[in-house]
């Protein structure tokens, strides 16, 4: 299953999307953009931004907190801190997600 999401970006970095094999597909752009998918990536199979956003990972970005409650899945590399994570998993653990960056700054909201 994919989810799509439109918020004020993403951690890349953060346990619960990360994936040390594969990198998030981002780019720019409206309506559909050719080659910004990674359907091997084990969260973010796609990354939008728009004319006024900046694509890169974030850490302060809301959309972290919301897409984590709807699709959040622990990944460490520790099993202790795995396990501990875990607990905190979204909703559909399972899915991935289509992400459309919808800040100005990584902060503010900007709307295409």
């Amino acid at each position: 299953e994919i989810v799509g999401c439109a918020d004020t970006g993403i951690d890349f970095d953060n346990c619960f999307f990360h994936d040390p094999q594969e990198d998030v597909s981002t780019c720019t752009g409206l309506g559909e953009v050719e080659s910004c998918t990674n359907q091997n990536h084990r969260k973010i199979v796609t990354y939008r931004g728009f004319s006024q956003t900046n694509t890169d990972d974030t850490a302060y970005g809301h959309g972290t907190h919301v897409v984590g409650s709807i699709a959040g899945s622990a990944l460490s590399g520790v099993a202790a801190e795995e396990a501990w994570a875990s607990e905190y998993n979204g909703m559909a653990p399972n899915a991935k997600l289509a992400f459309d960056d919808v800040s100005e700054d990584g902060r503010g909201l900007y709307i295409p």
